[in-house]
């Protein structure tokens, strides 16, 4: 399922690299996640049981954790990015001693920046990542 939703269009248009995920790379990925403590994939659900997205924290030796976001096809527009990432923050505040979380969003994402922009990530401006023009947002421990 988290293949297939990472190599939908949308998801791959927002990624860095946009070339498609092979199964056997995914594979080797997540196995190699799955092993990491310091790395925390959930994934949200509906009312209805089906999942909708999923959110991934990778904390950093300094104590901050980079996200990775995304929801499955067809369930953008109905508030569950928002949702995921605000119930991810605190669970990843709450369960750990990470100090702040950050984002890197694509400038022609405006989905995802008002997401951010929504939950109170605060905007750090523009940056120059991997060759694409991003919004950097940051939200820390109160």
């Amino acid at each position: 399922m988290l293949w297939e939703w990472a190599n939908s269009q949308m998801v791959r248009a927002s990624a860095f690299s946009t070339n498609a995920i092979t199964l056997k790379d995914h594979t080797q990925w997540f196995e190699k996640k799955l092993r990491d403590p310091h790395c925390y994939i959930f994934v949200a659900e509906n009312e209805e049981g089906v999942p909708v997205g999923q959110i991934r924290f990778d904390i950093e030796s300094d104590g901050r954790a980079v996200i990775d976001l995304h929801l499955a096809p067809r369930q953008g527009g109905r508030g569950f990015g928002t949702m995921l990432l605000q119930k991810g923050v605190e669970r990843i505040f709450s369960n750990t001693q990470t100090t702040c979380v950050y984002s890197y969003v694509k400038v022609n994402n405006e989905s995802s920046r008002k997401v951010f922009e929504k939950t109170g990530f605060e905007s750090n401006g523009e940056k120059l990542v991997y060759g694409e023009k991003v919004y950097y947002f940051t939200l820390c421990r109160s």
